[in-house]
């Protein structure tokens, strides 16, 4: 399923390296870590090897989503993919499964995957195998996603979290399409309950920038729509009562005079 990738670039890096440079990197720590499989090097070489890999990911994601799309192609976009696909299929197959499972909880991360489905694919894949505790740390725990969301202070850096999750909860999808790789319906909810917080802050984010532009607007001597609203309404309200206090008070007359003239 095709992926519309966003022209717009919010996440600016300082850093020089291309996205090209930050690969080789990835692919020179995914060598490291299968070397270190393939030796009889400690378990604790092993991870440091694999948390190498996942920052060179995070650097090559940053990058790629930082990087405006008429600076970044389709058809490098594509190699790139590629790239990225072959690392998790060398030795054996999910040799980038700790990284890409990682990356997904960073909202820095998800333009990035928006321009690589063939990379949005493997982690969906690798999400669907992840034990329950994996899930609810990549979506829910101290340093996950939602806390990544919450964290954001930037409405553009959040348009980009809906339509991955979407993608990773399999949506829009027939079953046979999924190719045996479905979400459970625990973690299903998980996604749902952080696309609903990412929707949530969106709005936030929105109110935050309609409050500013509303402060500014009063230091500039603006004036505030707002108030001219609420005092236009208050000024409305102010004449239907004494049009209604004037409308009863003649009602009374009427029939003051109407029961002195039957006295008469």
């Amino acid at each position: 399923q095709a992926l519309l990738w966003s022209p717009s670039a919010p996440f600016q890096m300082a850093a020089a390296e291309s996205s090209e440079d930050l690969l080789a990197v990835l692919t020179d720590r995914v060598r490291n870590i299968q070397l270190g499989s393939a030796s009889d090097k400690p378990a604790k070489t092993d991870a440091a090897a694999a948390q190498e890999a996942s920052a060179a990911l995070d650097a090559a994601l940053l990058r790629i989503s930082s990087t405006p799309k008429e600076e970044l192609p389709e058809t490098v976009r594509c190699r790139l993919d590629t790239i990225i696909v072959d690392l998790d299929n060398s030795g054996g197959g999910g040799a980038l499964k700790r990284p890409l499972l990682n990356s997904l909880k960073r909202c820095g991360h998800y333009r990035a995957f928006l321009g690589l489905p063939r990379t949005l694919e493997c982690a969906r894949r690798h999400l669907t195998k992840a034990p329950p505790k994996r899930v609810s740390d990549i979506f829910e725990g101290k340093e996950g996603l939602a806390a990544d969301v919450t964290a954001c202070t930037r409405q553009d850096g959040l348009q980009w979290v809906e339509p991955v999750l979407r993608q990773l909860a399999g949506e829009g999808r027939f079953k046979r399409e999924l190719g045996g790789f479905e979400l459970s319906s625990s973690a299903k909810g998980k996604v749902r309950a952080v696309i609903n917080l990412t929707k949530k802050r969106i709005k936030e984010l929105e109110g935050n920038a309609v409050n500013k532009k509303e402060g500014d607007r009063r230091r500039s001597g603006g004036g505030s729509v707002v108030s001219n609203v609420a005092e236009m309404e208050r000024d409305v309200r102010l004449i239907d009562q004494e049009r209604r206090r004037a409308q009863s008070v003649g009602v009374e007359n009427l029939i003051d005079k109407a029961m002195m003239a039957r006295k008469k």
